[in-house]
């Protein structure tokens, strides 16, 4: 992954899963006397959520060497976009694989 996004993607996919875990604390700390504030605090509280998972996807996806726009989409499946972000191939890393055999194949 390429350094420049790694701490984009961990703030964004971290931060987003607490603010959304927050929200759930705010409508579980109502209970039944759910009120209008509650209701105005959680959508916020999800809505800020959401966009920092989104963005840690879109970085992620850069990172991997991807589009951003791929990470997007990936991140609106939610856990399974994260499972397919894990698995789809570094081409970072592919491409760092590939330099480093063309330097050493130089070399020699």
């Amino acid at each position: 992954m390429n350094p420049r996004y790694r701490k984009s993607t961990y703030i964004g996919i971290g931060g987003g899963f607490v603010i959304a875990g927050l929200a759930g604390a705010v409508i579980e700390g109502f209970g039944e006397k759910l009120s209008t504030v509650a209701i105005i605090l959680f959508t916020l509280l999800a809505l800020v959520g959401a966009g920092f998972y989104l963005w840690g996807c879109c970085s992620w996806a850069k990172g991997k060497g991807y589009s951003g726009v791929y990470g997007f989409l990936l991140g609106m499946l939610s856990i399974l976009g994260l499972l397919i972000l894990l698995v789809l191939p570094d081409k970072y890393k592919l491409d760092e694989n590939l330099q480093e055999g063309q330097v050493k194949k130089d070399r020699h």
